[in-house]
């Protein structure tokens, strides 16, 4: 930039092609359009869902649940 104004690259403040920044002038007139609609799909919930062991299930690791024949869960 080394001593030229940005509007218009002069050395000058006041050369051909500057102009005086007025913000009521300059500033668009349009008001903002509507914010969009949130369509975006809620995140998915599992329905519950009901099942029944065919087989006894048992488990040596805590973390797994054990099943008993013909019980729901």
């Amino acid at each position: 930039m080394d001593g030229k104004w940005r509007c218009c690259s002069q050395l000058e403040k006041l050369a051909t092609g500057c102009a005086q920044y007025d913000p009521t002038k300059n500033a668009s007139k349009k008001p903002l359009p509507p914010t969009p609609e949130d369509n975006r799909r809620p995140l998915w919930e599992p329905e519950e869902t009901v099942v029944i062991a065919l087989y006894d299930y048992q488990t040596n690791d805590p973390q797994e649940l054990a099943l008993r024949r013909n019980e729901e869960y």
